[in-house]
Parts: structure tokens; sequence; C-alpha cells
């Protein structure tokens, strides 16, 4: 009998579901040893949301679409829950020795969930790659979330960070 117990995750894994891989050998007298794993799925609710649909590339200023749907754990549609979705013009700086995303542009949509994908719209101002997020709370207070990214024209060229042989 094994107890484990997932504490708190780290915020970048705050809401997502993670893996969990229990090892254990066992030797005996004659120095024979008996292995064994299991990889075990640790869900962050009973509840997940999930983004789709919509154009992939916009124009500036044009409608962004998110398809928005909660299930259950099994696949199962779930009706009456609410879904904030973020979306973000994400922007690298290098902060304290390190490159980190920052969120501009930042628009939110509140949506109640139902039995086929509800559409949640945002109009980005400006063109980059936009991060999309959406989080439902489930009856216990536990989240989930999910992203997906979309591209608006007419952003400024990303710098190369490395040397490349030209």
């Amino acid at each position: 009998h094994l107890d484990l117990r997932v504490g708190d995750l780290e915020t970048d894994l705050d809401g997502l579901p993670v893996t969990v891989r229990a090892n254990a050998a066992v030797q005996d007298v004659n120095r024979q040893v008996i292995a064994g794993t299991t990889d075990l799925l640790v869900h962050p609710a009973d509840r997940y949301v999930g983004l789709g649909g919509g154009d992939t590339f916009v124009r500036p200023g044009d409608e962004l679409t998110i398809d928005v749907i909660v299930t259950d754990i099994d696949g199962a549609a779930v009706v009456g829950h609410e879904i904030e979705v973020v979306a973000g013009r994400v922007q690298s700086r290098f902060v304290d020795d390190a490159w980190t995303d920052e969120l501009l542009d930042v628009t939110t949509c509140t949506v109640t969930s139902a039995a086929e994908p509800v559409p949640c719209t945002v109009t980005p101002p400006s063109g980059g790659t936009y991060r999309i997020r959406a989080t439902v709370t489930d009856d216990a207070g536990r989240i989930s979330r999910t992203e997906t990214t979309r591209w608006v024209s007419g952003a400024a060229a990303v710098p190369s960070r490395t040397v490349r042989r030209e």
C-alpha cells in the first residue's frame, strides 16, 4: 500500500493535469531484485475546460471567436459552469538573467457552459502572438485550465536570439 499525496504544484502547473511516477524495488536474500513502476494521472479538478474553433490568424481589430466547452473527466459535457477566458499578447522580456513572458493588451470574456461549445469573442487591438487561457472551477473549489495560441498579423519581427551560419 502506498499513500501518495500530491502537494502544492508550482504556479506553471496550477490547474493542469500531472503525471506522477512511482518506482519500487525489493531485493531478497539471494540478491534478486523485483522492481515495478506505475504512472498515475492526477486530475486538477473533476471538470475540464476545452478551447477550439475559430480562426488561427486574424487582423488587428477583427473579432477572434473561440469555442469553449466544459466536460467531466470522462468527456461528457457539463452545463452551467462559469468559464473565464483571458486573452493577451505575449511579450518576451529579459528579467533577472532569464526570458519571461508577459501578457499585454489583456481582454477577458466570461461565459456559462452549455451542452454544446459556447462562443467567446475578443478583439485583439494589435499584432502579435496571443495566449488564450480558460479556467473553470469545480464544486470543490479546484480549478482546471487550458491554453491555446492564436496569431494577429502586423507584429514586428521577433529578433533572433541565436547565432546562425548564413
